[in-house]
Formats: C-alpha cells, sequence, structure tokens
C-alpha cells in the first residue's frame, strides 16, 4: 500500500503477533498510525498507541486516511464488513495463513 506522507493509518488487530511486528516497522518507516483495534485490549496503550475495541469508534474519535489488517484466518470470517470498510477507502489485508482476497471475501468487502 503506498500511502501520502499526511494520510493517516488504523491498524486493526495491533495487539496480536503480526499485528505488533508490522506496526513497529510501519512506524519505523515513517507511517502515521493513529492507533489500532484489538477488542481484548480497548482502552489500553500498545506501541505507545491508543488501541479501540471496534474501527467503527475509532473513526469517531480519530482521522483516519487507510486500515491495514491483521487478523488471523479464524478472526476474518467474523469481522463484519462495516467494521472492516465504514473508515476509509483504502484497506489492506495481510494474512499469513489465507490469500488477501480470500481474506477480503471472508469480511465481506469482495
Amino acid at each position: 500500500m503506498i500511502l501520502r506522507g499526511s494520510q493517516t493509518v488504523l491498524v486493526q488487530g495491533i495487539t496480536g503477533k503480526q499485528g505488533t511486528l508490522w506496526g513497529k516497522r510501519m512506524r519505523d518507516y515513517g507511517t502515521r498510525i493513529v492507533g489500532g483495534v484489538g477488542p481484548n485490549c480497548a482502552g489500553e496503550r500498545h506501541l505507545d498507541l491508543p488501541v479501540w475495541a471496534m474501527a467503527r469508534k475509532a473513526a469517531r474519535e480519530t482521522s483516519i486516511d487507510a486500515a491495514v489488517m491483521f487478523i488471523p484466518r479464524f478472526g476474518v470470517a467474523q469481522t463484519p464488513q462495516k467494521q472492516a470498510c465504514c473508515l476509509s477507502n483504502v484497506i489492506s489485508a495481510s494474512n499469513h495463513s489465507c490469500a488477501r482476497g480470500e481474506a477480503l471475501r471472508r469480511a465481506g468487502v469482495l
């Protein structure tokens, strides 16, 4: 995903193993991460960023230009379509155990 320097990103699944790894790397590269989504860690801070229970709530509280999802295969089917795409025009799904297209289809985006 290519973003302008002024664009902000929400990391869905930021408290998980892959979300933490790639969240750190994206931040180190200079990506403007505004926070993350982790239903079990809502209200806490992770990587010194706020964590919300739902992307919709994050979108109400901050400006989000793009979202990236690091959600395990079993969680993709449970991610409602509105949760995945209500907040931005740009969505990138990364899932090490299933193809991107499959992940987005399971989320109802495709």
